[in-house]
């Protein structure tokens, strides 16, 4: 696959929200429990298979590989035949680092996997606690560039934001986040409050963050 390449969605919907995704980039979506990381990022992986037949490894972290599957179908009502027709991957026999790491490297050379989401990194384990989820943020953008695939990585928001009057989100709300604006090309972000979702973008490095969009 081509190096650069921007994959989109196809779908007008979710690409006004994340431009697409550029090979050999990690990019992160977060927000608390509930928000609707999960959701987004099974709709949005579903719909690159769908529309751009780019073969997608899935690792289930959170949820085990068939009811994530499951969910992915419920979120993509009418369209059952193309996802049994997709290259979609789940994977829940690893959660640790090095494992997920080589899953996703064999399945690139097998089976030309061109974006590897991962949800969540909470849940990743790595040798040194301590330096867990930072080492994981470096090691999957490593595998991102060293195998021109988009990594999608899942990450929970820490509490400050409830501090807030207004509860609005800043990058500052995740426990890495200047790991991750040193590592990541796009950090996008989840708020739902009472069924109103708002959604922020992070993108290419750039000093701020601004509200997207929001729907009802």
């Amino acid at each position: 696959m081509e190096r650069g390449r921007v994959i989109t969605t196809g779908v007008k919907e979710l690409d006004s929200l994340v431009p697409g995704y550029r090979q050999g980039t990690l990019n992160i979506i977060g927000g608390r429990p509930a928000a609707g990381k999960t959701s987004y990022a099974l709709e949005t992986t579903a719909m690159i298979a769908i529309n751009k037949n780019v073969p997608v490894l899935y690792v289930s972290l959170a949820e085990g590989a068939d009811k994530t599957k499951k969910r992915m179908y419920e979120l993509c009502p009418g369209a059952e035949s193309e996802l049994d027709k997709a290259s979609i991957i789940f994977e829940d026999g690893c959660n640790r680092l090095d494992d997920i790491v080589k899953r996703a490297k064999e399945l690139i050379k097998e089976k030309n996997i061109g974006v590897v989401v991962v949800d969540y990194l909470q849940l990743v384990k790595t040798e040194d606690e301590k330096l867990s989820e930072q080492h994981s943020i470096r090691e999957l953008r490593r595998l991102a560039d060293e195998n021109n695939v988009v990594i999608v990585l899942l990450s929970q928001l820490n509490l400050d934001f409830e501090k807030r009057s207004d509860h609005r989100l800043y990058l500052t709300d995740f426990d890495n986040y200047e790991c991750m604006m040193m590592n990541s090309e796009k950090i996008f972000m989840i708020q739902n409050e009472n069924g109103k979702k708002t959604y922020y973008l992070h993108s290419y490095k750039s000093e701020d963050i601004s509200g997207m969009s929001i729907r009802e």
